[in-house]
């Protein structure tokens, strides 16, 4: 995830509108050391995608993948596509949106192979940026730690005090007002 920020910026700055698409190839098999969850598959997908990079091609995937996968990675893409035209169209404003954990978590990590970005600093395992098209603020946030759930307090700079508001979580099919 943040390697895919660091390329997509590097190509926005280096290229500006006229700046190529970018195509991600996440895989799900490292050699014969460890096969990737699907949810991580979907995770990495979701990375690359509120990043700007326009596609991300799973590929070196071991004989035996099952049901599991295919669910996973279709109901992901449903999430993408209802979410595509607030983040490929609509406005990048993870500056106004700060998330806080409120159970217990981790500390930002130093989680980046050195050799890749040896200047990188800590990061903290739960990310987040926010788009904005119209009256809607679209969050994708990810929890990166993974040996537990996290909840979260998201606060969304510049609303108003008093107004009608409503929190969808498209995923889990519920609405908060």
């Amino acid at each position: 995830y943040i390697a895919a920020k660091k390329v997509s910026s590097f190509m926005k700055k280096r290229f500006g509108k006229k700046c190529p698409r970018l195509v991600a190839l996440p895989h799900g098999l490292q050699g014969n050391f460890w096969v990737t969850t699907p949810e991580a598959m979907a995770m990495e997908v979701t990375g690359f995608f509120v990043q700007g990079f326009r596609a991300a091609v799973l590929y070196l995937f071991p004989q035996g993948y099952d049901n599991r996968y295919w669910t996973v990675l279709a109901k992901n893409n449903d999430l993408i596509a209802a979410h595509e035209d607030a983040v490929i169209n609509g406005e990048k404003v993870t500056s106004q949106v700060s998330v806080e954990p409120v159970t217990p978590y981790p500390a930002p990590k130093k989680r980046i192979i050195p050799r890749y970005l040896p200047d990188h600093p800590e990061e903290p395992l739960l990310q987040y940026e926010a788009f904005r098209k119209g009256d809607a603020i679209v969050v994708a946030a990810g929890n990166y730690w993974s040996r537990g759930d996290v909840f979260f307090r998201m606060k969304v700079a510049g609303l108003k005090s008093a107004g009608k508001y409503m929190v969808s979580e498209v995923a889990g099919k519920r609405i908060y007002s």
